[in-house]
């Protein structure tokens, strides 16, 4: 452990990769200066690329992967550590969640559903009272509104959605969510190319629509 520790020392990193970033900084000038024109300018561009640039690459690399190698080692172990109690606590969580999101929904249900009935009861002695009114003044004796008022129906109870607790608060809310029923029906605008299949598939020799095999030229360099 005390050898990860180490390799991942804060400063050491800080003062290394100024110096890579130095490094590179210096052979900046030099390497913009190039424009390949000519067998000379090719073999001063081949010169930079594989004695300075290249190398310098593979130092770089090197020393990051050395010390990020070390900090995933380094994750690996904790995570270990932590991952039984954090998975524990993470399934009583969500199990208490889910209770308490499954109980909001059921008394929301039964709210709506009694609101619904005195949403009926209502319209009914509505309508009752319209027709009395109309039936009262068609016999010549009108009655004043004001002295029947317009029958309102009665609200239910909100179902308490803001739980309180000695160490918090707890807020159950509707969030918007999008459910895929049918992945076929998706519009290709949403979907994202495999190009780790693709690349290998074609290299294989098997035929995908809208894709085709090119050699483009690429320059390596070996040291």
């Amino acid at each position: 452990m005390s050898k990860e520790i180490a390799v991942l020392n804060t400063e050491e990193t800080k003062q290394e990769a100024y110096k890579f970033a130095a490094a590179a900084k210096d052979l900046t000038p030099n390497v913009m200066a190039v424009i390949v024109t000519d067998e000379a300018t090719m073999t001063t561009a081949n010169e930079l690329l594989a004695t300075y640039l290249v190398p310098l690459r593979k130092n770089i690399t090197a020393r990051h992967k050395l010390r990020t190698d070390a900090l995933k080692g380094l994750k690996a172990l904790i995570d270990a550590d932590y991952k039984p109690a954090l998975e524990t606590v993470e399934g009583l969580i969500d199990y208490l969640k889910s209770n308490i999101g499954r109980y909001i929904d059921e008394q929301e249900k039964i709210a709506a559903e009694k609101q619904a009935e005195l949403n009926r009861i209502a319209a009914e002695k509505e309508a009752k009272r319209l027709k009395e009114v109309a039936e009262a003044e068609k016999a010549g004796k009108p009655i004043p509104v004001q002295q029947i008022p317009e029958v309102v129906p009665e609200l239910v109870d909100k179902v308490e959605t803001t739980l309180r607790a000695t160490g918090g608060t707890s807020s159950v809310r509707k969030i918007p969510t999008v459910i895929i029923d049918d992945e076929a029906l998706i519009p290709r605008k949403y979907l994202v190319v495999d190009m780790v299949k693709i690349n290998r598939d074609v290299k294989g020799g098997i035929t995908v629509p809208g894709c085709h095999l090119e050699h483009v030229t690429s320059v390596s360099v070996r040291g």
